[in-house]
């Protein structure tokens, strides 16, 4: 095989990958479609159900309407707006902002959030220097094990690298967030509220996934080059991009996703109760010389962190979550398992925070759970585009049937490692990746060919060949079918289950009827007594 980096790197023998891409084909078969589909229509279902229990509990709890008809305005954007029109509906004065200023205040928003995504992505571009630095010094190292698992390795330390900078950013945005949004001045708490989770949501999604999205579409051989024409970052001659492994680049998307997504419900899950835990005993210890406990219970929760009222942390984790669950499930299949696992523990710690470690926040009327709904819509759409492109283009699922029914005589998939390596002519190498004969492995002579990754015709790395362009045409093509197909079957479904239980709908039809009646009989009553006057009237 041809050497994975420039100069340090040996060539290699693909046997040596063996255990990798065995691993490989545990998430990479026949049954990852099928198992993307399953998962494409749950995220609607799920959806869908949870709109039906929303409807129960709203009529339930009275609270129907209550965006439109009772919430109240911001006292802060009341002390702010003075402008006082007539309301052509209720004939009243009421608060109004002129249209130049919302708009100016829109495009500020707009540019700090730019600004904000930007630099999530700049961190997302120093990442895959880093893999391209310690992979180069991985691959020379003198240790023969290290140099083996250089891939791995890179992996694994990148993927750290990258959720300790996502924690960091996160914090750093979110008083940015709550900045602006004070600044835009919402008309309403729920306002307020919405304004603010989408503010939140559309960078974290950014800061989250990026990493995931580079590693699943951008190292593949289209974007990082061949042997030969290597694309290297802003013309430096010493960097060139990394590249997936010979096990593909389902692996290490696979471990990318692991360690951010248990990461992520790790560190969330421990700091919320230790933090909290920590601050509760530094209360106990500086109040009254430790007198609390002997206090009655509704004193010590006094004493207690204050909550901000609101639960948006715990709607962005489960959101994030779901993220992971629903776009990158055909690389982790086992992320649905962790997720279960990690809500039957948030419920678990929510519960000690909520109850020992922090007040209780006062409770709020709410329609809905505001904004979102929507995004969760949106991401469900969403994250069957991306599984479609996971498995056109991060999976061999395509490759391997167009070799099956094309190049294979029996329509089997003997051969097919053989047919998916290009060779590369080694005496084409130019100074600056040819390989350097000090960081030769023992046993291992230079070839006159050496093997990638790629279908590109034989010797060079130029030109591609016909099945190249058979692999892209079958790889818009599924994706073009598993979007449509899952579309169609999506909006089947959505149509089939109504929003609201037949239950409830009887019961809102039967109110309604009842209300009708009660606003008639008055009506009644003056029609008929008017009547018996006219008749008397007429008698006399």
């Amino acid at each position: 095989m041809c050497p994975l980096c420039d100069k340090q790197c040996w060539y290699w023998y693909l046997k040596d990958y063996c255990t990798y891409m065995r691993g490989a084909h545990f998430f990479d078969n026949n049954f990852t479609i099928a198992f993307a589909c399953i998962m494409s229509i749950w995220s609607m279902l799920i959806l869908k159900l949870w709109k039906r229990l929303q409807a129960t509990l709203s009529y339930k709890w009275h609270t129907s309407g209550f965006e439109e008809v009772e919430e109240h305005i911001r006292p802060e954007y009341a002390a702010v707006v003075t402008t006082l029109p007539e309301n052509p509906v209720t004939n009243r004065m009421g608060t109004y902002i002129p249209r130049m200023t919302i708009f100016r205040k829109y495009a500020g928003v707009f540019s700090i959030v730019t600004f904000m995504i930007t630099l999530a992505i700049s961190v997302v571009i120093g990442v895959a220097l880093y893999r391209t630095a310690v992979f180069a010094a991985a691959a020379r190292n003198s240790d023969e094990s290290i140099r083996k698992n250089a891939k791995v390795l890179t992996s694994m330390t990148a993927a750290v690298l990258n959720l300790i900078f996502i924690y960091i950013l996160k914090f750093v945005y979110q008083y940015v967030a709550y900045w602006l949004t004070n600044w835009q001045n919402p008309r309403t708490q729920t306002d307020w509220d919405d304004s603010y989770t989408v503010k939140m949501y559309i960078y974290q999604f950014v800061n989250m996934y990026s990493s995931l999205f580079y590693i699943a579409f951008f190292k593949i051989n289209l974007f990082v080059g061949t042997p030969g024409h290597y694309l290297r970052p802003f013309g430096v001659k010493d960097w060139r991009l990394d590249t997936c492994g010979p096990q593909g680049c389902l692996v290490e998307l696979c471990i990318q996703l692991v360690i951010i997504m248990v990461g992520q419900q790790i560190i969330s899950n421990v700091t919320e109760v230790i933090i909290l835990y920590l601050k509760k005993l530094w209360n106990e210890r500086n109040t009254q010389k430790g007198s609390i406990p002997q206090l009655p219970q509704w004193e010590q929760d006094y004493f207690l962190s204050v909550s901000d009222g609101t639960l948006f942390k715990e709607y962005l984790q489960v959101v994030l979550q779901l993220g992971f669950v629903m776009m990158f499930v055909a690389a982790f299949p086992l992320a649905p398992f962790f997720a279960f696992i990690n809500g039957i523990m948030k419920i678990r710690f929510d519960a000690i925070k909520f109850i020992r470690n922090q007040q209780r926040p006062f409770p709020k009327m709410a329609e809905d759970i505001g904004a979102w709904y929507p995004i969760l819509e949106a991401f469900s759409a969403f994250s069957v585009l991306v599984n479609a492109f996971v498995m056109a283009f991060t999976s061999d699922f395509i490759p391997k049937m167009v070799y099956k029914y094309s190049y294979s005589p029996d329509e089997s998939l003997d051969g097919y490692l053989n047919n998916s390596l290009s060779y590369y002519d080694t005496t084409l190498w130019n100074n600056e990746s040819r390989p350097d004969e000090k960081y030769k492995v023992e046993g291992v002579n230079r070839p006159p060919y050496c093997r990638y990754t790629g279908y590109r015709t034989f010797g060079s790395a130029e030109n591609y060949t016909a099945q190249h362009w058979k692999v892209m045409a079958g790889r818009f093509v599924f994706i073009f079918f598993f979007q449509f197909t899952m579309s169609v079957f999506k909006g089947l479904l959505a149509y089939a289950i109504p929003n609201m239980p037949s239950d409830l709908l009887r019961k809102k039809k039967r109110e309604e009827q009842i209300a009708k009646e009660k606003l008639d009989k008055p009506k009644d009553r003056r029609g008929r007594k008017g009547a018996r006057e006219q008749n008397i009237h007429v008698n006399i």
